[in-house]
């Protein structure tokens, strides 16, 4: 049988000495290479960066034992200021990112600019303007989404507690007054009005945050990267076909050649708390 750590030994196996440094994606790790280059541009010879497909496996591989010295990058997701705190707390050797994914440092329009290529704004130099508004046109209903992602995302991982859907599935259950029991747990907890007065009052909140923050905090930055920012510099450069892949590498590719006093603040911070 396959030894559950074994990806884990392997990382460990792949470190030659280095201090691990491992994230969630292939795409952090192609962000952060750059940006570790301006912070630190000897970086490589004392850490080194590994992609390991997910948040739960990078707190596993910073929990295990082999990983006592690693260090971790998180994405923020769904996570409050005390969820955040206690994480922080308990595993100090994982960085969480102050925003809510990476692909929120490249959503506000006056973090992006800074990040196309020249040759596309030679070609269209008056794009900014329809850009920005393009962007900012998007941002509330962007922000009413990412309302709804937590409330949903906190009710899926409830769902745990409640044994939902394992409960009538794992054995069985024929006592129809048990069955209506548990499917009346179940609905309660997706009740339609608590979810709903729930958001409003999220909602509510977030519309009175400034934009900076909204861009930061609430929307999922990797989906409206995906499905705004791609689409308005398509349509804004007259590139129809290129995809966030390719924006994405566009973007890193620029990323290197910033200056560090460019990088915003909050994600300096982070930056080098992870090469201390």
């Amino acid at each position: 049988m396959t030894d559950p750590h074994d990806w884990i030994k392997n990382l460990a196996n792949d470190t030659l000495g280095k201090i691990l440094i491992v994230v969630e994606g292939e795409d952090d790790k192609a962000m952060l290479e750059a940006l570790f280059g301006i912070v630190k541009p000897g970086w490589r010879f004392k850490f080194a960066l590994a992609p390991v497909g997910g948040k739960k496996r990078v707190y596993q591989a910073c929990k295990d034992a082999l990983g006592s010295n690693w260090r971790g990058l998180v994405d923020c997701d769904e996570w409050g200021e005390d969820r955040v705190h206690r994480e922080s707390a308990t595993t100090p050797n994982v960085k969480i990112l102050p925003r809510f994914t990476a692909e929120n440092f490249w959503i506000n329009p006056d973090e992006l600019f800074e990040l196309i290529p020249a040759h596309y704004w030679k070609n269209f130099p008056d794009a900014r303007v329809k850009i920005k508004t393009d962007i900012e046109s998007a941002l509330p209903d962007w922000v009413a989404h990412g309302v709804m992602w937590k409330i949903m995302l906190k009710r899926q991982s409830g769902f745990g507690d409640l044994k939902f859907p394992n409960e009538l599935m794992e054995r069985p259950v024929t006592d129809e007054t048990q069955i209506r029991d548990i499917l009346t747990r179940w609905h309660n907890y997706l009740d339609p009005n608590a979810i709903l007065d729930e958001y409003r009052r999220e909602l509510e909140a977030a519309q009175r945050l400034t934009q900076n923050e909204q861009y930061s905090q609430v929307v999922h930055g990797k989906r409206f990267f995906h499905q705004v920012i791609t689409l308005t510099l398509n349509r804004a450069f007259h590139t129809l076909n290129r995809t966030h892949e390719d924006w994405t590498k566009d973007l890193t590719a620029t990323t290197k050649r910033l200056d560090v006093t460019q990088i915003p603040p909050d994600l300096l911070s982070t930056l080098n708390a992870l090469l201390a």
